[in-house]
């Protein structure tokens, strides 16, 4: 016996051909949330954001 208003044959799939999984946030979250208290060393990146390197301004040669 089929549940009412079931067909025999499925007409429409499950997941939509469509459906992507949510993506992902791409950093992970300690980066932007660091804890206030860690019992173990704290686990952050080596700094972030990777700034560009600082070239002083040249003096000017007169």
């Amino acid at each position: 016996m089929n549940a009412p208003g079931e067909d025999l044959l499925q007409t429409e799939p499950d997941i939509s051909p469509y459906h992507r999984p949510r993506p992902r946030f791409p950093f992970p979250y300690w980066w932007f949330f660091p804890p206030y208290y860690t019992p173990y060393p704290p686990y952050y990146p080596p700094y972030y954001p990777p700034y560009p390197p600082y070239y002083p301004p040249r003096p000017p040669y007169y």
